[in-house]
């Protein structure tokens, strides 16, 4: 689970068909890769998918709802994630 405030890096390998509790839509693919800041967590209950989370993210004004299956699992420690730019990619 993330917290309002962290850093998330959006996968460079999300797709359409990826399988998670989320849609993705076509839209959402111009983040792939990209840093973005979580502005809200929504905890889902459901059944199926127990201890699940949605967020919104600042890189698209919270307009797409986004799960943990979308961002990347590693961040590599020294990417300095105070001075990131909204959008930019994470090299």
């Amino acid at each position: 689970m993330y917290k309002i405030g962290d850093k998330v890096i959006i996968r460079k390998d999300l797709k359409i068909d990826l399988s998670c509790y989320s849609s993705v839509v076509h839209t959402m693919l111009g983040y792939h890769g990209k840093i973005a800041k979580i502005v809200s967590v929504n905890k889902i209950n459901s059944l199926k998918y127990p201890n699940s989370y949605q967020y919104s993210l600042d890189i698209d004004d919270g307009e797409y709802s986004w799960n943990d299956e979308m961002f990347e699992k590693k961040v590599k420690e020294k990417v300095n994630f105070e001075e990131y730019k909204k959008g930019e990619n994470y090299v």
